[in-house]
């Protein structure tokens, strides 16, 4: 018996992809601007053909809200290149300058996707080659019939030297390293003729995808390997921009973010023996497994700690920010926590480190007088403040920001995630022992303030990861689960008790007597007769059911009064 090839119906596929394309452009019909429908329809198709129904419905309906978002703010097309209509454009609003993103057209084939780049937050997360942006160019190019039509026409010369581009679009499945989407096209010289560094370039990729190729090696185990890399690419980068204008802004920016991820890594690294020592001046030692906890997050400055309630979230966070601020790493803290904790918070701190800290309460007038006078150390403050001292926080320039308890930024669309958010402190430990309760998109948010690419792009999350009922919108349940969990491994660290329980002490009991009040005590001591009564009869006989039932009644009012009098008669006590 031999092994063979699946068998692919290319008639089946060809007649999903037709009708596909015909939902696709109802869809858009009427919603697209000038832009024509199908060429959103086909763009679509060109970057998520291969999945689901649900995802590309999903993907029309995320690319028709940047529509939206850009006619809402009523963007318009500021700046066009010269000489045609490819090359970098700039946007802005009415009676404003132009926005600060570098949006380059690059390529606008008819049958094909849209070719383009911005450096824009959302083209970069967003994994639909297309951002609100590049919308706007392209409806600007289609009130223009002529020159939309030669747009259509018009094919990308071969560039005579080595380009690098990047491929926006994240994989449904695996880690997704970014990186590994990044492809060089060695361009029409050849040999001697290329440059020293051509060669140098060409050497770090290997594996072709069509006329480019892709790095041999992207070293995600490697930091220091990483940086030197993302440098020496973000180098030619600038290089190519100069010299032929191959514009790759989202590349760039990509690339300035992985730098600046990896230099702050970078930095714990080589301070890592100072932290270990740090450590070791803590009040109380930590178990094995909150050791871990701390070292995780003081390898890379960002994570979220999603432990079962009860294993000492707390102290974790403590001890990072005692070796913290013990190396001279951060200089200003500040824990946000809910108001009822912030107190509780303050002792537990006191019993693990000696660092300074303090609890911001009080008016207006005073939080900005205890702002300004805390020029070092850590303040405790609760999330209903960061909505009214905002700008106090952004002013005092905290190098470390925890979240107690951030379920609480789980509504992306909420006040006060809005608020957290505004704050962009290098060091982010994130605390929650519910990291998820009801929907994928509470995870996306929390997720936004501690490594905004895990769990991007959002739009996509409920399509793929959701399972449907006949495949209509009715859930079912979750799917693709290992998916997620790839992705945000590496900045999680989540342990149930069950987990760790051989590293815990044994329980200790500590009973302390507490006297009745005169009044518990009469109350009490009123129900010994009746009580004494049944057990006497009990030992005669067996109780009747309502006989037990008046015991146990009895029995139980007596430990209601030892409690509290309150307890048995609310109204009256």
């Amino acid at each position: 018996m031999h092994d063979t090839a699946p068998i692919i119906d290319e008639s089946k596929l060809a007649t999903e992809q037709a009708e596909a394309f015909a939902e696709l452009t109802a869809l858009a019909h009427r919603k697209s601007g000038k832009i024509p429908p199908e060429l959103l329809a086909r763009h679509v198709l060109a970057t998520y053909g291969a999945a689901e129904w649900p995802v590309q419905r999903a993907a029309m309906e995320a690319l028709l809200r940047r529509l939206g978002f850009a006619k809402r703010d009523r963007l318009r097309v500021a700046e066009r290149p010269e000489g045609g209509p490819f090359g970098l454009y700039r946007t802005r609003r009415p009676r404003t300058e132009a926005r600060p993103y570098r949006t380059y057209l690059a390529e606008l084939a008819e049958l094909g996707p849209v070719s383009g780049s911005c450096d824009c937050p959302d083209f970069r997360r967003g994994s639909l080659g297309l951002c609100k942006h590049l919308l706007v160019v392209l409806d600007d190019l289609a009130s223009r019939p002529r020159v939309f039509q030669k747009a259509l026409d018009t094919r990308r010369p071969p560039s005579p030297g080595a380009r690098l581009t990047w491929d926006p679009i994240r994989p449904l499945f695996g880690a997704g390293d970014w990186m590994e989407r990044i492809v060089l096209y060695p361009g029409t010289k050849g040999g001697a003729a290329r440059s020293a560094a051509e060669r140098e370039l060409a050497r770090r990729f290997v594996r072709r995808v069509g006329e480019g190729l892709v790095l041999r090696n992207t070293f995600t185990d490697d930091p220091k390997r990483r940086l030197e890399l993302a440098a020496a690419l973000a180098g030619r980068v600038r290089l190519q921009q100069r010299r032929a204008g191959a514009e790759a802004p989202a590349l760039l920016a990509r690339l300035a973010e992985e730098r600046e991820r990896l230099e702050r890594a970078d930095v714990l690294r080589r301070a890592a023996p100072r932290l270990t020592r740090a450590l070791r001046s803590l009040e109380r030692p930590l178990y094995d497994y909150q050791k871990e906890g701390v070292e995780r997050f003081l390898a890379s400055g960002r994570l979220l700690l999603a432990d079962d309630m009860g294993l000492g979230k707390t102290a974790q966070a403590i001890a990072a920010c005692h070796a913290l601020f013990r190396t001279g790493l951060i200089q200003r803290g500040l824990v946000i926590v809910p108001a009822p904790l912030k107190h509780q918070w303050y002792r537990e701190w006191g019993s693990f480190s000696k660092t300074p800290i303090e609890v911001v309460d009080g008016s207006p007038a005073e939080r900005a007088a205890m702002y300004r006078r805390a020029r070092k150390g850590l303040l405790i403050a609760n999330y209903e403040q960061v909505l009214r001292d905002l700008e106090l926080m952004q002013q005092w320039k905290p190098d470390l920001v925890i979240l107690d308890e951030a379920q609480r930024i789980k509504n992306w669309a909420a006040k006060t995630s809005h608020g957290v958010k505004e704050l962009r402190p290098p060091y982010r430990l994130v605390l929650t022992g519910t990291p998820m309760e009801n929907r994928l998109e509470e995870l996306a948010s929390i997720f936004d303030w501690v490594d905004d690419h895990a769990l991007e792009p959002k739009w996509r999350l409920v399509p793929f990861h959701a399972e449907y009922v006949d495949g209509t919108r009715a859930l079912a349940g979750a799917r693709h689960l290992d998916v997620l969990r790839e992705r945000i491994e590496p900045c999680t660290v989540r342990r149930l008790r069950r987990d760790i329980l051989k590293q815990l002490p044994p329980r200790t009991d500590t009973e302390i007597p507490v006297p009745l009040t005169i009044e518990q005590q009469d109350q009490h001591d009123e129900l010994r007769r009746p009580i004494s009564a049944l057990v006497s009869m009990s030992s005669r006989r067996p109780l009747t059911q309502s006989e037990f039932l008046r015991l146990m009644q009895l029995l139980n009012t007596q430990r209601i009064i030892a409690n509290g009098l309150a307890q048995l008669d609310f109204t009256s006590v």
